[in-house]
């Protein structure tokens, strides 16, 4: 997912209903399979975006840590 809903206070046009309703299908199906532990962690996410690019970070770490696992399999 390269961008995520902008919220806005007024959905003017078709096609904005169409991705805000996008969006909130997609917030939902994610969060409602997360299990209490990471929920919590993202919570606060006010987009899908940010949702998936938090639950990517827990999931995957970041960059040192990639480096890191990546370094462990070359030993």
């Amino acid at each position: 997912m390269e961008c995520g809903y902008e919220e806005s206070h007024v959905i003017g046009n078709k096609e904005d209903k169409i991705e805000f309703t996008f969006d909130v299908k997609a917030m939902h199906a994610i969060l409602s399979e997360l299990i209490e532990s990471k929920f919590i962690k993202v919570m606060h996410c006010k987009t899908t975006k940010e949702i998936w690019d938090k639950l990517k970070t827990i999931n995957e770490g970041n960059e040192k840590v990639k480096r890191d696992k990546l370094q462990g399999y070359i030993i």
